[in-house]
């Protein structure tokens, strides 16, 4: 954690200071909404997340009905090793620190889909809104992580990578972790972090197709005024959130194996499906020949 913070404020300086004029280590490019502060051999990275910041930025900010107070400083990092030092996990690939307004992500060459990096920044971007209209210590971490994977669609900052997708399907949904246990801090175990970020998701979008989306608004708009999470739940959702939590369970356990395994072959199945078409096409298409054929022998 000191490392962490260190090399933050290192960060920070580095972003308030020019660099000399024989250094190409580091580049500060500033447009009018935010300051990006990169790795020189991320040039066209940092004008690629420029020219597309105010719409990311919108797209949060319109989701929540809340804006974003203040002109964030975004860190690219092009070296890995460099980034897993910063944030102290080699299963995220973005985090963002709300007290300083500062996103740090890390910019892999070549670039990756450009989805996959506007969801990663609009996850981030969504910390720094939610925090700067709640108190952290009204925020409870699985409510912020969730609500941020349901504006930006995605897991945001948990890397893409082959480690969630050989993780059994069924250990994720015979586990759980209460949510009382995801207040503070999620777990570092690979399996459990990535268990917990799907809860929190789940449970945030349960939230929004009981409730609709202006349920889980105004739960929100209740820790904003500074009520605790306990009586925000009560007044918004007119029901305890340990009840809430019950019924999603239970909800949750029915079926949902069958439910991971097609989400995660889903794409082997459609093309399955589309190689049964073509099988079928072309059999049909023999079969007209083979007529037209026969009506020509016929003639003869």
């Amino acid at each position: 954690m000191a490392l962490k913070c260190a090399l933050i404020l290192s960060l920070l300086c580095l972003s308030l200071t020019p660099p000399p004029a024989n250094a190409q280590e580091h580049a500060v490019l500033r447009g009018s909404e935010v300051i990006i502060v990169f790795d020189g051999v991320l040039e066209d990275w940092a004008k690629t997340i420029l020219r597309a910041y105010d719409d990311m930025r919108a797209n949060v900010e319109g989701t929540l009905g809340w804006r974003l107070k203040s002109q964030p400083t975004l860190f690219l990092v092009a070296s890995p090793e460099d980034f897993r030092q910063m944030s102290g996990s080699p299963f995220i690939s973005a985090f963002a620190v709300p007290q300083r307004q500062m996103i740090v992500m890390l910019a892999p060459r070549p670039f990756p889909s450009a989805y996959v990096w506007k969801e990663t920044l609009e996850h981030e971007l969504c910390h720094l809104v939610l925090h700067d209209h709640i108190r952290s210590d009204l925020l409870p971490r699985w409510l912020d992580e969730g609500v941020c994977q349901w504006v930006s669609g995605s897991l945001g900052e948990i890397l893409a990578g082959g480690w969630e997708s050989s993780y059994p399907a069924a250990e994720l949904v015979n586990r759980s972790i209460p949510l009382s246990r995801l207040v503070d801090t999620f777990p570092a175990d690979r399996g459990a972090l990535l268990l917990a970020y799907r809860e929190s998701r789940e449970f945030v979008e349960y939230l929004v197709t009981r409730y609709q989306r202006q349920g889980l608004l105004t739960l929100l708009n209740r820790l904003r005024e500074g009520e605790i999470l306990e009586y925000a739940v009560q007044s918004s959702l007119a029901l305890p959130l340990h009840a809430i939590e019950s019924q999603w369970r239970e909800q949750r356990g029915k079926g949902s194996i069958w439910l991971v395994w097609l989400s995660r072959n889903l794409y082997e199945i459609l093309f399955f499906l589309c190689a049964l078409l073509a099988v079928g096409a072309f059999v049909r298409l023999w079969i007209k020949k083979r007529g037209y054929a026969g009506e020509d022998e016929h003639w003869e």
